[in-house]
């Protein structure tokens, strides 16, 4: 793994799917409590929609066009907003180093559901500036952030089998749509 994209997922746990690395497993949804030195500190319990906002706010769907006729598509978490840093799967940008990243667009404050009002015109550029083939990740440059954009802290500590882990992105197991 490439050392950039190593500082970036230390104590991660990363899967197939681009998701964000927000694990809230359920002592993490217990009330902030003051940790001692070597503890990792609790989470503040989130709403559902407090948790929507923040996964909306930190997500992107990253667009490319390997030819007139086709697009490669997948979805994207922004992993540092000051250095505007995004994390996508290798697998979406291969065979590239330039892309483009719709993030959602809001009205009067509300977010805009019309398919119709996504397009590429209201896209922002990035870069491939680092691949983990293995891993299947790539981070990802972008020359701008919208406002309300949100970097994703990364998660202290894997997850434990039966811990609840909230992921955002594609369909998974060859679904369309």
């Amino acid at each position: 793994m490439t050392r950039t994209i190593r500082k970036l997922m230390v104590s991660t746990i990363l899967g197939g799917a681009a998701f964000t690395p927000l694990m809230l497993s359920q002592s993490a949804n217990a009330q902030e409590a003051r940790p001692a030195a070597n503890e990792v500190p609790e989470a503040k319990k989130k709403t559902t929609k407090e948790l929507h906002q923040l996964l909306l706010n930190s997500s992107g769907w990253v667009i490319w066009q390997p030819t007139e006729t086709t697009t490669t598509s997948g979805t994207g978490w922004i992993v540092d907003k000051e250095r505007k840093l995004m994390i996508t799967n290798d697998h979406v940008v291969e065979g590239t180093d330039t892309l483009q990243v719709i993030f959602p667009i809001r009205k009067d404050g509300k977010l805009v559901r019309e398919e119709g009002e996504y397009s590429i015109k209201k896209s922002v550029k990035g870069t491939v500036i680092d691949r983990d083939p293995v891993r299947d990740l790539a981070l990802v440059q972008l020359e701008s952030l919208p406002e309300t954009s949100t970097a994703l802290k990364m998660a202290a500590v894997e997850p434990e089998e039966g811990d609840i882990v909230r992921t955002i992105g594609g369909q998974t197991n060859g679904s369309d749509g």
